[in-house]
Formats: structure tokens, C-alpha cells, sequence
């Protein structure tokens, strides 16, 4: 933060890869959620979008749990 403070136009360089921001000379290591580091460095952040790409395997797999399937549509509700 002192580095910002004494240089506002001081460039940071954040490295997933190493998961590290380098400014003014200095390294310094941070910590994130593997799973999102890994989305950024894949390129899949848009879970979304990874949904949608893979809706036809989503479907068949959800075809084999026995528990999503077969039962009435009001089983399990209060008004039904």
C-alpha cells in the first residue's frame, strides 16, 4: 500500500501463475480460491457460459440420478 501512497502511477503486475503482485521493485504473495485462480487462468470464469457449452452431457447425466427422476411433481412439497 505505501508503494501506491508514494507513487499513485506506480504499475502493479499480478501473476496468477505464481500468485504474486510485483510493484516498485517488491514481490509480494497473495492468496485467492485455487478453483477461481484456475478459472482465470483457464479462461472459464463464466461459469454460465460453461453451463450452457455442456447442457447436453448435463442432461444425460442428470437422466442417470435416480432421485431427479421417476418421482411426482408434487412429491416433497408442502402444498402438494
Amino acid at each position: 500500500m505505501e508503494i501506491v501512497r508514494a507513487d499513485p502511477g506506480a504499475r502493479l503486475l499480478i501473476d496468477l501463475e505464481s500468485a504474486t503482485v510485483s510493484a516498485g521493485g517488491r514481490v509480494f504473495a497473495f492468496a485467492m480460491v485455487e478453483s477461481d485462480r484456475r478459472s482465470l487462468l483457464a479462461g472459464t470464469w463464466d461459469t454460465t457460459a460453461v453451463l450452457l457449452a455442456n447442457s447436453e452431457a448435463i442432461g444425460k447425466t442428470a437422466a442417470k440420478i435416480p432421485y431427479l427422476n421417476g418421482f411426482p411433481a408434487a412429491a416433497g412439497r408442502a402444498d402438494g
